[in-house]
């Protein structure tokens, strides 16, 4: 082989993995986006960078941040907070890999302490046994009808459900089973 085939060959192989480590930044830069969730009022978590979490504002300033697997805990306004590192998404394998990693979960919980969940759910059903209650007189009875009037008057409006089908969230999905 000459010296002009291993030159071609070298910006081949470099061209390669350049393009490579931009695919893998690329996939990245998608995959570690900050993600919160949320569930039912009681508890939340936030998955991010170091940096995500700061410029959210969830991290208070002086914060001593955890090493390796350690985790920090504080309460604040009632709230118990818990920060630790977790596996990012699209990171396989054990522990060792990312638990040294910028990926972290910041838990929020027992905002509401065992009393404001239960006045919660009190409250919640409360309000559900006076709806049901307002749909037994003359009035909820009628209201009742006339939503029902309007719902299959909708439901077998074709335009309507033309109009519908041309949005993807309403559509139903291709090749889904009817029910029988």
């Amino acid at each position: 082989m000459n010296e002009s085939n291993k030159s071609a060959d070298g910006n081949a192989i470099e061209a390669e993995q350049h393009n490579k480590l931009e695919s893998a930044k690329a996939l990245s830069a998608d995959v570690h986006e900050l993600r919160i969730e949320i569930w039912a009022g009681l508890a939340a978590r936030y998955e991010g960078t170091r940096a995500q979490l700061e410029a959210e504002g969830v991290i208070p300033e002086g914060t001593v941040w955890p090493t390796g697997t350690n985790r920090v805990s504080w309460e604040s306004a009632g709230c118990g907070f818990v920060l630790r590192r977790c596996r990012a998404p699209g990171i396989r394998g054990p522990k060792k890999i990312w638990s040294d990693g910028d990926w972290w979960c910041l838990d929020i919980d027992d905002c509401m302490g065992h009393d404001g969940i239960v006045q919660r759910e009190i409250t919640r059903r409360t309000r559900e046994l006076e709806r049901f209650k307002y749909l037994q007189t003359a009035r909820g009875g009628a209201e009742f009808k006339e939503q029902y009037s309007r719902f299959l008057k909708a439901r077998h409006d074709k335009r309507f459900q033309a109009f519908k089908a041309l949005i993807p969230a309403l559509a139903p999905r291709r090749g889904a089973r009817k029910a029988t």
